[in-house]
């Protein structure tokens, strides 16, 4: 006794065209005998697909639902295979089989997947590059070194010599495409795909170069001229376009990317385009104010400390940071002040800021304590 078919597609009376295709869809994934390895999956996929082409034809449905399997058997003529002996386009419903044979198969068929590729373009070419912090603060010029095919000067990555051209591939008879002819449960499909001896192109050179054996590139060590741009940070990805690797028979190159590591400096730290330094100024210049030189990335120069500045102020010098990648600006330089307390005073100097001790009513007891209360 044959099984219900909404029960085979594990459904409902009453379900909808696009859960009928959907359930059969993942099933026929699961049983097809080319990739179930289950022992009645051949069976099973007999089954779920008598099922199918029953429910997903709104008349043959119609009849199934009225009169059971005894209503449908004018659809199958045989109860077989329900495509017959070859592919037709479609199933009803609107259900194609190229879809189902994607899934089983990863490609498509009917000329789909045969497209002419031609020659692949060169890959791109990553490279680490370490520079140092001033390199990134001005900007260098760096000589990369790398293996990797570049374009055959022998043939000019045409791939043949010079005297000869070019004659109709042997294998696909200059169409770029072999075709297949496959045995499948939907019948006899013809796959078609890129001819693997001339990739696409249809055509071979008559006398490959004997310097590159026709490929029109060669794997050497290359070496190509960068600017590094000024500005640039640890962690930077510089891509330089058609500097990779060459593509085969002339075909354009990659790209070539640069992974910038950039070293540390001792006086400077930097955070995004702002620059950091420290410095230190005495008790007499915080106090009174002065005018300290100050080393920027670029040049020296000079701040005025007004008096009474205490230790941790901060100084800003507009467009003296690192230069912005891509924009005509600069971050700043900022200017942490340190106060350098002395540890040894004399006695005279000693008696003096007592006085001024006094006058403030602060305790010179404890030094520390008490240049910190007077400058913060």
């Amino acid at each position: 006794m044959k099984k219900d078919f909404y029960e085979l597609l594990g459904l409902k009376k009453g379900a909808s065209e696009q859960d009928i295709k959907r359930s059969y869809r993942k099933l026929a994934a699961k049983y097809h005998p080319d990739v179930s390895k289950e022992k009645d999956a051949e069976e099973k996929f007999k089954e779920i697909s008598e099922a199918y082409e029953t429910l997903s034809d709104p008349k043959k449905r119609s009849n199934y639902d009225q009169f059971g399997h005894a209503g449908a058997q004018g659809g199958f003529g045989g109860g077989g295979n329900p495509f017959g002996g070859g592919f037709q386009g479609g199933f009803g419903g609107g259900f194609n089989a190229e879809d189902i044979y994607n899934d089983f198969f990863g490609g498509g068929f009917g000329g789909s997947s045969g497209r002419r590729s031609g020659p692949r373009q060169g890959r791109d070419v990553e490279v680490r590059v370490k520079i140092s912090f001033a390199e990134s603060v001005h900007g260098v010029k760096k000589t990369i070194k790398f293996t990797a095919f570049d374009s055959c000067n022998s043939c000019n990555g045409e791939g043949k010599e010079k005297d000869s051209g070019y004659v109709n591939c042997s294998t696909c008879h200059g169409t770029g495409q072999v075709s297949q002819r496959m045995q499948t449960p939907f019948g006899i499909i013809q796959n078609q795909s890129v001819c693997p001896n001339c990739k696409g192109e249809g055509q071979m050179p008559e006398k490959p170069c004997s310097s590159c054996s026709g490929l029109g590139r060669k794997k050497v060590e290359k070496k190509v001229e960068v600017n590094i741009p000024a500005g640039v940070f640890d962690g930077a990805l510089l891509r330089i376009a058609g500097k990779g690797e060459a593509g085969e028979k002339g075909a354009s190159f990659g790209d070539l990317l640069l992974h910038i590591s950039v070293g540390t400096s001792h006086q400077f730290q930097r955070e995004g385009d702002d620059i950091h330094t420290k410095k230190s100024i005495n008790v007499l210049q915080a106090v009174l104010g002065t005018e300290v030189e100050v080393e920027t990335i670029y040049d020296a120069k000079k701040i005025k400390i007004p008096a009474g500045t205490h230790h941790g102020k901060t100084f800003r010098l507009r467009g003296q940071g690192m230069k912005k990648l891509g924009k005509e600006q600069n971050g700043d330089h900022i200017i942490h002040i340190e106060l350098d307390v002395p540890n040894d005073i004399s006695d005279e100097n000693r008696k003096k800021l007592e006085e001024i001790a006094k006058d403030m009513n602060l305790s010179f007891s404890d030094k520390e304590g008490f240049f910190q209360k007077i400058f913060g």
